[in-house]
């Protein structure tokens, strides 16, 4: 993909770039059933997005730089839901994610290269419990 916006219809600096995006992702669950009222369950999701891009900062002098990004994320979740009777049921949901970003940005002057590296691990658990009163 291919995002462009021309400097001069720019209202400020972030709307002002050409950058180009690859992003591809793969996914998969492997789920069991082992009888009729209770169902477990995996999925796992993967991603990767790579942007390259040249931006102006439209400062007092307008310098131009180029803006390298890679990003990577992983998502699983594990899901356990149990059927206990007619009304009342049980689900278990666990999910654990990562996250890993790499921005480099070169300036067309004497400015140093700026790297910023960015790393998210997050872990939910949710249990949720249901009771039909009808």
């Amino acid at each position: 993909m291919e995002f462009t916006r021309d400097p001069e219809d720019a209202e400020s600096e972030e709307d002002n770039f050409k950058t180009n995006i690859f992003k591809t992702s793969i996914s998969g669950l492997l789920q069991f059933l082992p009888n009729s009222r209770t169902s477990i369950g995996l999925d796992i999701t993967g991603s990767y997005q790579h942007s390259l891009g040249e931006r102006t900062v439209m400062m007092l002098v307008p310098e131009d730089y180029q803006l390298k990004n890679r990003q990577f994320s992983i998502v699983s979740t594990f899901d356990i839901y149990y059927y206990i009777s007619p009304r009342f049921r049980v689900q278990v949901i666990s999910s654990l994610s990562g996250y890993n970003s790499l921005t480099k940005q070169k300036y067309e002057s004497a400015l140093p290269e700026v790297i910023d590296l960015m790393k998210i691990f997050r872990h939910n658990f949710l249990l949720t419990l249901i009771y039909s009163f009808f």
